[in-house]
């Protein structure tokens, strides 16, 4: 169920996974960054990408990440 948008907000952890991920450009060396699973780091990013309604990595085939314009901006 989601929870309406005013009642929603980013947290810490969720920023520092995304600063992380834009710094890596990598989910699992973001997540070795934070001593956090990729998977732990992938959710708090799309978490981030709901609360914002916009997606804010471009996840490619493979390995490959880029940021959005609007990743580039947070």
């Amino acid at each position: 169920m989601e929870l309406p948008a005013d009642t929603r907000s980013i947290t810490l952890e969720q920023l520092r996974a995304f600063i992380a991920v834009a710094h890596c450009r990598s989910f699992q060396k973001a997540g070795e960054q934070l001593c956090r699973s990729q998977s732990a780091v992938t959710q708090s990013v799309k978490k981030m990408e709901a609360h914002l309604t916009c997606p804010l990595v471009e996840r490619g085939h493979g390995h490959t990440l880029a940021l959005t314009p609007a990743g580039q901006r947070t």
